[in-house]
């Protein structure tokens, strides 16, 4: 069905702001439409049978909301990243398989993005071209990854991309410090990022039915993971492990020369009147003159036990958090007592001399409240994995 151009007259003899021609039966979007070139700023085009957005249509530089959601759009349309001025795209539940490279990063002022329940596979690196964004739905698609470009989209506060088949997370997605709500449930994630404790506006909305975190393939939570203060916390039908303590053998420890080096570079750098400080005049220019050492000290860790800085994972262990302490305080009285459980948390040690000093007591003549264990994933038990000390 074509919408005839009479239908149109009186809105165009307006100069109309606002057009909905939802549930029409359109088959295309009437081309009339371009006449309010100089007016129109929103326009909903929802449940109708549309399969393609005119080229003719990039005359509609004044929009700012458009709506193409269930439709029968088997491509992104092209004509849309012309629209700079959009701060509102849907076109959830149509048939797009693809995203070309450049259909969003000219969407500067783009605001809210929905692009639930099409057959995407992958989301294009331009991206991290949306700094305005705040809201982000991916859902029901086939995406297998996120591009790491998705850490510059810094003004995300919402990001939903449930039921698809995701293995991992990028790791600046912890970059996103504005994140106030993150549902990724039916997915296969079988780790978070050590980025994900950045979070630290991460909250879910109380009255949110959607289970942010559940059925994943989740085995341990990043470390800094329990510093958050979540209003909701859904973990079920995952794969995490248990606190199944087993007997060990600690192997040798040998560290490399580049490890040796790393951890006393870390060490000096950490002392504010050390001369490594101030021959590479560290932080003042990050660096500058020293880009190679930089970029591998970034990847620095910080031991759980003793707060020294190292370079590699020499001992991942686990600790177990009660779930209430991952909640807000205000949310913890409304959680019953028969809900309480243990989640694992990673935590990262720099030696054994570390890993076996938590059976020494403190200063105070007391045991390390703290008990971290080494962990296994048996072969034939690979969806309930054993802690080990």
């Amino acid at each position: 069905m074509v919408v005839n151009s009479v239908y149109f007259l009186p809105a165009v003899r307006s100069g109309a702001i606002s057009i909905n021609l939802s549930n029409k039966k359109l088959e295309e979007a009437p081309s009339d439409l371009t006449k309010l070139a100089g007016t129109l700023e929103k326009l909903t085009l929802k449940n109708n049978f549309i399969y393609k957005f005119p080229v003719e249509f990039s005359a509609l530089q004044k929009l700012t909301l458009l709506h193409l959601g269930n439709n029968k759009l088997t491509a992104f349309p092209a004509t849309i990243s012309t629209l700079h001025n959009l701060e509102v795209l849907h076109v959830h539940d149509n048939d797009i398989r693809d995203l070309p490279e450049s259909c969003l990063g000219r969407l500067i002022r783009l605001k809210v993005l929905n692009l639930n329940g099409n057959q995407i596979q992958s989301i294009p690196s331009d991206i991290g071209f949306l700094e305005h964004l705040r809201f982000l739905s991916v859902e029901r698609n086939k995406l297998k990854s996120l591009p790491n470009e998705i850490a510059h989209c810094v003004s995300l506060e919402e990001f939903h991309a449930s039921e698809n088949e995701l293995t991992s997370l990028p790791i600046g997605f912890g970059y996103l410090v504005k994140l106030r709500k993150c549902v990724i449930r039916k997915n296969y994630l079988q780790d978070l990022p050590e980025t994900f404790g950045k979070l630290v506006n991460l909250k879910v909305s109380v009255r949110s039915a959607q289970k942010n975190l559940a059925a994943n393939e989740i085995r341990i939570l990043p470390t800094k993971f329990h510093t958050l203060s979540l209003n909701e916390l859904y973990l079920e039908n995952n794969q995490l492990i248990v606190e199944r303590p087993v007997r060990s053998v600690q192997e040798d420890e040998v560290m490399t020369l580049k490890e040796l080096a790393s951890r006393a570079c870390l060490k000096e750098l950490s002392q504010t009147n050390s001369l490594l400080r101030r021959t590479i005049q560290f932080p003042i220019d990050v660096f500058r003159h020293y880009p190679a050492l930089r970029e591998m000290l970034s990847l620095a860790s910080k031991c759980a036990m003793c707060n020294s800085l190292f370079l590699n994972t020499w001992l991942e262990c686990v600790h177990f958090i009660d779930s209430r302490q991952l909640m807000d305080s205000q949310d913890r009285k409304t959680i019953p007592s028969t809900a309480k459980s243990k989640v694992p948390v990673r935590a990262l040690l720099c030696s054994y001399k570390c890993f076996n000093s938590q059976n020494t007591k403190t200063d105070a003549g007391q045991l390390n409240p703290t008990v971290y264990y080494g962990v296994a994933f048996p072969a034939s038990l690979p969806a309930s994995a054993h802690s080990m000390k």
